[in-house]
């Protein structure tokens, strides 16, 4: 696989039942999906598709803005880092109860050494960062010819 994430549980069917139940806790009390349990860790659902061509990371940031959003590649990892704030109080209004999530989360990608670092391009519409990662040529797949002597 050309993506894989860094520091995350994989969900192996073999998790106890409470971790799993942690998991889906998780996901109903926080505004980002968890994906790994942590107390204050705001995790994003996150989709990889892969392709001949490319692989694209497909991240739900409901709430996040452009300005907000960092991406890194550092040798063979791309971090992700993003910042959801809170907006501020109505002053004409009492809140009465707030349920998003707010605050900094950052997720970390190992990236195969078979990905164009110089070709990927990043872009964020309607909450959702789409990060396409192309593949260099050495990775694209080819037929050989078989030559007879």
């Amino acid at each position: 696989m050309f993506l894989i994430p860094r520091g995350s549980s994989l969900g192996l069917p073999t998790a106890a039942p409470f971790q799993r139940l942690s998991r889906v806790a998780d996901d109903v009390l926080s505004g980002f999906p968890a994906v790994a349990a942590g107390a204050g860790k705001l995790v994003p659902a996150t989709d990889i598709v892969e392709d001949d061509d490319a692989v694209t990371l497909r991240m739900e940031l409901p709430g996040v803005g452009s300005e907000d959003l960092s991406l890194n590649l550092e040798k063979d990892t791309l971090t992700i880092r993003a910042e959801k704030s809170q907006e501020p109080a109505a002053k004409s209004g009492q809140i009465h109860r707030v349920e998003r999530s707010f605050g900094v989360f950052e997720r970390r990608f190992s990236v195969a050494n078979t990905i164009d670092a110089d070709g990927i391009e990043a872009s964020l519409a309607d909450g959702v960062l789409s990060v396409r990662l192309p593949k260099s040529e050495r990775a694209k797949s080819r037929t050989i010819e078989v030559k007879s002597s």
